[in-house]
């Protein structure tokens, strides 16, 4: 059991074998869940944004007391995401990514594992191909809104199911005006497609280093799905990754 790291975990399947190894944790299960013995003091929260939405409740609500570590997480992140033994040697290294490469499924050069471990995929939007977004209909474009970025990444690195741990000095790098904004891009309908924008961003969200755009906080746009036909020309363009 850890007792350093507070987990905030959202929950909609599964069981909470989780919960062994933390004594201090916030537990969010979405309603509709089919959950197995749902533990007490858990909160009862809307079915929006996959995991994301959960997380960024934890934040605003908590915000002026966040604890000094916080592994953000689902409740059935073993076996979907990684093994249990992983999941306790990640824990003891404090690591910041949660998943086992090999439970992910990937293809060259759209999606690679790179030297150290960490996930990269190809920043082309496909997963909204069938899907309306409200806001941003691409990646590019939530990112231009959020951050100031010479030139968009070709690649995004990220934890596969959005389980991240972060420091609470990697949170507040963000005034809660920011992370207002962002919950109110996945807030109107169950499984809002701008949650995979977010699942994205988790290491850009929660990096000091990364500039926050001066006008995040500006009125969300409204757009329409990323055209799909732009992807090819976006591949033929690529350097490909030396790791093969």
């Amino acid at each position: 059991m850890s007792n350093d790291v507070f987990f905030c975990i959202s929950a909609y399947t599964g069981n909470f074998d989780i919960l062994k190894y933390s004594s201090n944790n916030k537990v969010y299960i979405k309603k509709g869940a089919s959950t197995n013995d749902e533990p007490k003091n858990s909160i009862t929260i809307d079915n929006y944004g996959y995991n994301i939405y959960a997380y960024l409740l934890f934040i605003i609500n908590n915000y002026d007391n966040l604890p000094r570590k916080v592994l953000f997480t689902k409740n059935n992140i073993f076996p979907r995401h990684m093994s249990e033994a992983s999941f306790k040697l990640r824990l003891s290294q404090n690591s910041r990514y949660f998943f086992d490469p090999e439970n992910c499924s990937y293809r060259k050069p759209f999606a690679y594992v790179d030297i150290d471990g960490t996930f990269c995929e190809i920043n082309n939007s496909w997963y909204i191909k069938n899907n309306a977004c409200r806001y941003f209909g691409s990646l590019d474009l939530f990112l231009n809104h959020c951050f100031e970025f010479k030139d968009n990444p070709r690649y995004i690195r990220f934890p596969p199911g959005g389980n991240i741990l972060v420091s609470q000095k990697d949170i507040l790098c963000r005034p809660i005006e920011f992370y207002q904004m962002l919950i109110e891009t996945i807030n109107y309908k169950e499984n809002a497609p701008e949650s995979f924008f977010l699942e994205r961003s988790l290491d850009l969200i929660f990096n000091p280093l990364v500039k926050l755009s001066k006008t995040f906080d500006k009125k969300i746009p409204i757009s329409k799905n990323m055209p799909y036909s732009g992807i090819k020309k976006r591949l033929q363009s690529l350097t490909l990754p030396l790791l093969q």
